[in-house]
This record gives structure tokens, C-alpha cells and sequence, in this order.
């Protein structure tokens, strides 16, 4: 589970294996577009991706396989 308390904000970084992100509570920003509870995304393998942020706060469930 990942935490972003408000305000906060996750660098931009490269997956290693691959990663399944579930936003559950809250709203998470990611290249100007803002998600909340039940979005889904993910990613393979030596995908990357730009700073994610959260003006207002939220909890997302990180998978890695």
C-alpha cells in the first residue's frame, strides 16, 4: 500500500517487473489528468512513467510481479 499524504508526490521512475496500481481511496494526478477510487493502471517491464502527485491525499494498492 502507498500512502500520499496531500501534497505529496511519487518521482518519476522505471518498472522493473511488472506493476498493477489501484487507486483506493483519494485522487492521485498523473500528466495532468486526475484519477480516483476503482482506476486501475498498469505496467510491463522498462515502462516509466512522470511524476505522480495528490493535491488532496490518497491510498493505492501497488502489485508487483
Amino acid at each position: 500500500l502507498v500512502r500520499l499524504e496531500p501534497g505529496a508526490a511519487y518521482p518519476r521512475h522505471e518498472h522493473q517487473h511488472n506493476e498493477h496500481c489501484y487507486v483506493l481511496d483519494g485522487r492521485m494526478q498523473h500528466q495532468g489528468v486526475t484519477y480516483g477510487p476503482g482506476y486501475c493502471e498498469a505496467y510491463p517491464p522498462g515502462t516509466s512513467h512522470e511524476e505522480v502527485t495528490s493535491p488532496e491525499g490518497c491510498l493505492i494498492l501497488v502489485v508487483e510481479f
